[in-house]
């Protein structure tokens, strides 16, 4: 067991350098055993925390939930497509930033059909939650990117590689 410096005998110490004592505190104003148990327990806890973020992805290198949906987008045009990987990576951020912004607003979405047709919708998310009874969740979507088509009142999709741009409207 390492030496605390200034007392000279073993104490058993935190991986962060913080002196443990089941005797008691080696700081003046926690001498009692009450005092030490709250301070080891508030240690144990703050390890238990590390651990359970580390479990939970909370490193540098952890993905978020955009990202990670945002990849398999990319995957997807990329599959479907022969576009570059710039226009890939353009893509696949508007549409993440078009489904964050249809559920408080109306955007004008600009796709090919399926025929290979343009159209342009008028497009929110709006009453989503009210008429699925769920919230949305972009996770769900894999290939198709679901919302209320304004102009023709009624649920419409469009292909993900199909997607051209969007604009918000005000």
């Amino acid at each position: 067991m390492p030496r605390q410096p200034d007392s000279g005998r073993a104490t058993p110490f935190h991986p962060d350098g913080v002196a443990l004592s089941i005797k008691g505190c080696s700081y003046p104003e926690q001498r009692c055993s009450h005092h030490s148990r709250l301070i080891i327990n508030n240690l144990y806890s703050t390890k238990i925390i590390k651990m359970e973020k580390k479990m939970l992805g909370h490193q540098p290198n952890h993905v978020t939930k955009e990202e990670r949906v945002e990849n398999l987008w990319k995957k997807l045009i990329r599959q479907e497509t022969e576009l570059s990987e710039e226009t890939i990576a353009w893509m696949a951020l508007r549409i993440r930033q078009l489904t964050e912004y249809m559920p408080y607003g109306c955007a004008l979405i600009a796709y090919r059909k399926q025929n290979g047709e343009f159209y342009m919708a008028r497009g929110t998310l709006i009453y989503y939650e009210s008429d699925f009874h769920r919230k949305y969740d972009i996770e769900r979507i894999k290939n198709h990117v679901a919302y209320w088509d304004i102009e023709q009142q009624g649920w419409r999709t469009f292909q993900i590689e199909n997607f051209l741009e969007w604009r918000p409207i005000v």
